[in-house]
């Protein structure tokens, strides 16, 4: 055998008898399982792809990570202005949808629409949405699983009053966010998130920023 083998087989056996996860994946369908409900096994090393592999019903598995195929997710919370000088603002309420597509390694590209203040006193009176591209890296080998986020878009602002002068009560302008959150995965295909991003737009000559806090589900489908 050689001292690369030997190597690998003594850090499989370090890592099994120093390392456990709390959850690991077991066969497709399963969704997570508590280690302790996992009879103990010593992981394998998958030589091909780098990795260890983990005990489950059925065989080994790759532990962690969500299932690749299309995403779909809601968040509700709060959105909180950054107000500046004289301007009056309001904590609004935020919603959120995005769909999209999710990789097991943890990546997933989605479409997002933001309604920052379904009141229409969030800052000034002008409500603000946003629809955007959005880049998500879950980090799949920890649970609860961090995650973080950008999103690249358009900010439209809504007003009951012209927004500028010799504007109308509706302007379009450039906008996005960057964001940090956990997600909580209840099943394989079905996971809580929490979050908090902060979102940028320029509206008629002013900049708007805006902090959201929301909660919500998303839901994996049409993958393995």
């Amino acid at each position: 055998m050689s001292v690369r083998g030997l190597a690998g087989f003594a850090f499989v056996g370090l890592w099994g008898a120093l390392a456990r996860p709390a959850f690991a994946l077991a066969a497709p369908g399963d969704g997570w399982l508590p280690a302790a409900a996992i009879p103990e096994a010593a992981p394998l090393l998958d030589e091909t792809e780098g990795r260890l592999l983990h005990p489950g019903r059925g065989g080994y598995h790759v532990p962690g990570g969500p299932p690749d195929g299309y995403l779909f997710g809601v968040d509700v919370g709060a959105a909180v202005p950054l107000a500046t000088g004289g301007e009056e603002s309001a904590v609004g309420l935020s919603l959120s949808g995005r769909f999209g597509y999710q990789f097991h390694d943890g990546l997933s590209l989605a479409l997002r629409y933001e309604d920052l203040g379904l009141s229409p006193n969030l800052i000034n009176g002008t409500q603000l949405q946003f629809v955007a591209a959005d880049v998500r890296y879950s980090f799949p080998f920890i649970l609860p699983m961090p995650f973080v986020e950008a999103a690249v878009g358009l900010g439209v602002g809504t007003s009951s009053a012209a927004l500028a002068p010799g504007q109308g009560t509706t302007a379009v302008g450039p906008g996005g966010a960057l964001g940090v959150g956990v997600s909580f995965p209840l099943t394989h295909h079905f996971a809580i998130d929490v979050g908090v991003r902060d979102w940028l737009t320029s509206i008629a000559g002013d900049l708007y920023q805006v902090f959201s806090l929301e909660a919500g589900v998303g839901f994996a489908f049409g993958g393995g």
